[in-house]
């Protein structure tokens, strides 16, 4: 068992470890907004807090907090409305 994980380069094992386990180290923005948008809306309507799980394990309050602070970052940077304020 150890020649095999030692004689493949660790490309080939990571990309086996995402492709049979279901494993991924990064979440897409795409995912992330949509879990982000889910949650605020369940603590603004329900007064709740959300736990999520993405590939079997929790997803923490810091990283979607990260998520937003980036997002908003360049958002607001990025936005035609940012532009129009800025320029007034």
């Amino acid at each position: 068992m150890a020649n095999l994980i030692t004689s493949t380069s660790p490309r080939t094992f990571k990309a086996r470890i995402q492709k049979e386990w279901g494993l991924r180290k990064n979440i897409p923005a795409r995912d992330m907004a949509v879990v982000v948008a889910k949650t605020e809306k369940r603590k603004h309507v329900e007064g709740k807090e959300t736990i999520i799980f993405v590939d079997g394990r929790p997803l923490g309050q810091q990283r979607m907090e990260h998520f937003k602070k980036r997002k908003s970052a360049k958002d607001t940077v990025a936005s035609p409305s940012a532009r129009k304020l800025s320029a007034e």
